[in-house]
């Protein structure tokens, strides 16, 4: 906008007396200092333009308005609370997935498990079944016997269990044995061995004793297959049960029922078992028959031992004894005493060794090294059962 002024005039008020000075003549040159005058000098004022009104407010509206440095503060503070909201954000994120996985790996883990259980519990049913089939055929034997002996007697005039035909009473029997022997057994009955007379006699006798001898031959073929396959799956069940045992605990540095001392896991059986039926369960369980290593091993397992059979044994008469694993035994731990020169396997009882025949009844001692695994390594599935290790 143009700058707008007023402008004020020159002006000048005379005393009478000036007006009578202004009636002398010009040239008179004379000013006489008497005379009065004021004078008024042009004064123009200026008045501002709006524009700058508005860029300079009043000191009032200066103090009023803010800093310019305020909206700076104000994005600065939102700034970090954003910041805040990330990192709380991720934080919350990291740990929603760490408990995603783990809820992952515990619902794989029940999924295993449940699927032993299943396998296990079909093995029981197999094994049942197995069972009593055999139990069955067994019945049916007795029956098939007593059906046989019951032909036999159909009159008094046979002893029982033996079969009449015209005339004569024949026993046939399920054991065997020599000839010298069958006739000693038939002579103790008032009989003797059998004296075919006659045909008919020849093919009666073999037509029965070849249907008997079938039936049984059958039967005993049949009890074998279950026998097999009943210790196939009492292997597996036992096998299962340790698995499902150590599922449950797989911290555990030794399966269920062994003691830990020191780094060993011990076994100590309450079943009797020879020597060698000995050595293969503690096998099953990748273990070996007990080998006493110290003075402080033996004090823990004289304690523990009475006449249980360990890892000691010995080739011939006149051999030195060596441990399972071939190691030779140092009778400086402890002696061992030969009872009967023949004798090849050790017992252990009161801190020293007893030479025994292999053959022995007797309890037994299993060991192995007790595990020490890692969280890492059991969240990561890479846990090897102590009976595997």
């Amino acid at each position: 906008m143009s700058e707008q002024s007023v402008t004020y005039m020159d002006l000048r008020f005379h005393t009478p007396a000036e007006q009578k000075r202004k009636r002398r003549p010009k040239h008179t040159g004379i000013i006489e200092t008497s005379e009065q005058e004021i004078t008024y000098s042009d004064l123009k004022f200026h008045t501002p333009s709006k524009q700058q009104r508005q860029q300079k407010p009043t000191s009032a509206e200066s103090k009023e308005s803010p800093s310019p440095s305020s909206p700076w503060l104000i994005t600065v503070i939102l700034g970090f609370l954003c910041l805040a909201l990330l990192v709380t954000a991720g934080g919350l994120g990291a740990k929603f997935l760490q408990a995603s996985l783990q809820v992952r790996r515990q619902k794989e883990e029940l999924i295993e498990k449940q699927a032993i259980l299943k396998n296990f519990t079909q093995l029981q049913e197999t094994l049942k079944n197995c069972t009593q089939q055999r139990d069955d055929l067994q019945a049916n034997n007795t029956e098939l016997s007593n059906v046989v002996n019951r032909e036999g007697d159909k009159c008094s005039s046979c002893p029982e269990g033996w079969i009449q035909h015209r005339g004569k009473c024949y026993h046939f029997t399920n054991e065997r044995s020599s000839w010298q022997k069958s006739r000693e057994y038939c002579l103790s009955h008032g009989s003797r061995l059998l004296r075919i007379e006659n045909k008919e006699e020849l093919n009666k006798t073999l037509n029965k004793q070849c249907e008997i001898v079938d039936n049984i031959t059958q039967l005993q073929k049949t009890l074998e297959i279950c026998h097999q396959q009943r210790d196939d799956l009492q292997a597996k069940n036992r096998n299962l049960t340790n698995i499902v045992n150590m599922k449950g605990d797989k911290c555990r540095p030794c399966p269920e029922s062994w003691i830990q001392h020191g780094e060993k896991c011990y076994h100590f059986s309450k079943e009797m078992k020879t020597w060698h039926k000995s050595k293969e369960y503690c096998s099953s369980w990748g273990s070996l028959l007990l080998k006493i290593e110290n003075k402080e091993e033996l004090g823990f397992i004289k304690s523990q031992a009475s006449f249980h059979w360990i890892g000691l044994s010995r080739m011939a008469i006149g051999h030195g004894w060596v441990w399972q694993d071939g190691t030779a035994h140092s009778t400086d731990l402890f002696p061992v005493k030969i009872q009967e020169p023949g004798e090849k396997c050790a017992l252990f009882k009161a801190g020293e060794g007893f030479s025994h025949n292999c053959t022995g009844q007797y309890r037994y001692i299993c060991e192995k090294r007790a595990t020490q695994k890692k969280a890492t390594e059991l969240a990561q599935g890479r846990l090897q059962y102590p009976w595997q290790s």
